[in-house]
């Protein structure tokens, strides 16, 4: 969000139209809170990939706008492929005791261990 708002102010010296003008947001009767709700509203709807009423209305904001969304988007990738992971790693820890298990009644059955022992066991 802020570094959203440096870029409109940035820009905004070069007397272009800069989101910050297209939202009306450079006006002294505007207060902090309302323009920082606006940048993070920006910074939010951008990562979300929801694209909301705070957009770029010139070529640096649009750059920026684009590295942001591939950034969120590789950052997405790779949180669900370490969910995945962990998911799959579940299910390998899960088989791996269900084989020494197995083994393990096989042992019992093989050395004629009562069915009572073998259930405490």
């Amino acid at each position: 969000a802020c570094l959203w708002w440096g870029l409109g102010t940035l820009v905004d010296s070069s007397n272009r139209n800069t989101w910050i003008r297209d939202q009306n947001l450079d006006g002294a009767e505007i207060n902090f809170g309302h323009q920082y709700t606006r940048a993070m509203m920006y910074a939010i709807s951008v990562l979300a990939t929801m694209y909301g009423d705070v957009s770029a209305t010139n070529l640096n904001e649009m750059v920026f706008t684009m590295a942001v969304m591939l950034l969120s988007g590789v950052v997405f990738a790779m949180v669900l492929g370490k969910i995945t992971q962990l998911v799959l790693s579940f299910g390998e820890h899960r088989a791996e005791f269900r084989k020494q298990l197995k083994v393990a009644l096989m042992f019992l059955k093989g050395n004629s261990v009562g069915v009572e022992l073998q259930h405490r066991i």
